[in-house]
């Protein structure tokens, strides 16, 4: 997105939200840009829109870290900084200003943006304000902080190049680059799930990042495959850490054919299947393991089915995404949105990721009010 004229910029309004959870304890996220942390009033005058949560789970989310998607309907984006470098969310209190960041800023389109919430309680009633209008305001991005209890979150956005060592950004505070192959080109950055993600070929097609011993985890990520998951072709992982953990979508053994994996100490390998795939369909997939005996998949936020396991081993190698343990066995389709936790989180956290991340505009985790001015 092309830069405007310094003198037409700075008649413009900038971008801010603000964030409330009624009941629950306010907490404080990335600092402000200096000052007032709403910044002054543009002679647009400053603007807010109200965003409303509907956590239709079973418990309060807590450090939730919710999908924002912006487009022209609900935001005036000729009031804000052109890279939306003065876009804010704030707490209930309207002044404790929340972490967030922005995956992709597109101006006239479709935009990204990941806030930490402290609370969202059960129900249809707590809200965050967005607020914009502020041409003074400079970039408050503080991405380790949205992401709690995070080991790697790969929005998978960025150009696969081949470029540099660690041009695929980790945005928890693990700082867990990783690099694409160098069978990738920049025309395996396409749309995806959640603005952009990876195309891979099954042509040495991956990305690589070090390995992170976990005894308690939970990963998830969007998929799509080529075509259904098959037995006997050879294994296809999109998503590797041998022997900590992987999925495959492929596999030689039907008892790992479409499932979630880990090998224990005894040593003796345990899987469980994520449930009915098909092909060029996205679907959101996690696995969790509780640190003592239980292994479990869910498929579109769902718990699909659990299995018993002894603790995992550390990881041999690297962790992998798009392919098994090297970049020979690359998976065939599309990946987006690779997260890594050290908890193992709830079945309602879980279905909860699934809801602000889905594109379901007839069942939203978060609705929008209409633009007003700030008070």
């Amino acid at each position: 997105m092309g830069f405007m004229r310094a003198l037409a910029w700075v008649l413009l309004a900038g971008c801010a939200f603000h964030a409330g959870n009624p009941g629950a304890s306010d907490a404080s996220g990335s600092g402000d840009s200096g000052g007032d942390s709403r910044g002054d009033s543009s002679p647009l005058g400053k603007r807010r829109v109200k965003l409303t949560f509907h956590n239709a789970t079973s418990e309060a989310l807590v450090d939730f870290a919710a999908l924002v998607v912006l487009d022209a309907t609900r935001i005036e984006y000729s009031d804000c900084q052109p890279s939306g470098a003065d876009l804010r969310f704030f707490d209930s209190d309207d002044t404790t200003p929340l972490p967030y960041e922005i995956e992709a800023w597109n101006a006239g389109a479709k935009s990204y943006v990941w806030v930490n919430v402290p609370q969202i309680d059960l129900g249809d009633a707590d809200f965050i304000y967005m607020h914009y209008g502020d041409p003074q305001a400079t970039d408050a991005q503080d991405p380790p902080a949205v992401w709690t209890h995070a080991q790697g979150i790969y929005h998978l956005a960025e150009d696969p190049g081949p470029g540099n060592a660690g041009d695929i950004r980790d945005s928890s505070s693990a700082a867990n680059h990783g690099t694409a192959s160098a069978a990738m080109t920049s025309s395996d950055l396409v749309d995806a799930a959640i603005g952009k993600g990876l195309r891979l070929e099954g042509n040495n097609t991956g990305v690589t990042a070090a390995s992170t011993a976990l005894g308690t985890y939970t990963w998830s990520m969007w998929l799509q495959g080529d075509a259904a998951p098959v037995t006997g072709s050879g294994n296809k992982e999109p998503l590797n850490e041998d022997p900590n953990f992987d999925f495959a979508w492929d596999h030689n053994s039907a008892a790992f054919t479409g499932a979630a994996a880990q090998e224990d100490e005894t040593p003796a390998w345990h899987a469980v299947h994520a449930g009915t795939l098909a092909g060029r369909t996205w679907y959101h997939l996690s696995a969790t393991y509780d640190g003592s005996s239980t292994l479990c998949a869910y498929l579109d936020g769902a718990m699909n089915a659990c299995a018993s396991s002894g603790a995992p081993l550390a990881p041999g190698g690297q962790l992998v995404i798009g392919a098994a343990t090297s970049v020979q066995a690359s998976f065939t389709g599309y990946i987006d949105e690779v997260r890594i936790y050290d908890v193992a989180q709830s079945p309602a956290r879980i279905a909860a990721e699934h809801a602000s991340q889905r594109a379901d505009d007839a069942n939203p985790f978060v609705t929008f009010g209409a633009p007003e001015a700030v008070p």
